[in-house]
C-alpha cells in the first residue's frame, strides 16, 4: 500500500456519504530511522513496509461541520519510545 492508496481509503470512508476532503496528509517512515517527522502534504508512492510509522492529519466535514483528527500507528508493533507514551501510571 502507498501513500496515495492511503488517501483514497481515507476518502472513501466519507465521500459516499456526503463528506467533503479539507485535507488528508500521510507521514509512512521507518520507525527505527524516520526521514520525515510530520504527516507530508504531498502522497508518496513508498509502499509500506514492517516497521513503519504512520501519521495522519485529516479534516473532513459533513453537513459544513468540519473535524480533524491526528494520529499515528505503527504498522507493526510500536517502538519501546512510543509504548512509553500510553504507558498509564
Amino acid at each position: 500500500m502507498t501513500g496515495h492508496e492511503l488517501g483514497a481509503i481515507c476518502e472513501s470512508a466519507y465521500h459516499p456519504h456526503g463528506g467533503a476532503t479539507y485535507i488528508h496528509y500521510f507521514l509512512v517512515t521507518p520507525m527505527a530511522n524516520p526521514e520525515y517527522c510530520v504527516p507530508r502534504q504531498f502522497a508518496s508512492s513508498r509502499q509500506v513496509r514492517p516497521g513503519d510509522v504512520i501519521a495522519t492529519e485529516i479534516t473532513a466535514q459533513f453537513f459544513d461541520y468540519p473535524g480533524q483528527i491526528v494520529t499515528e500507528t505503527g504498522f507493526e508493533r510500536m517502538h519501546r519510545a512510543e509504548r512509553g507514551l500510553f504507558r498509564v501510571g
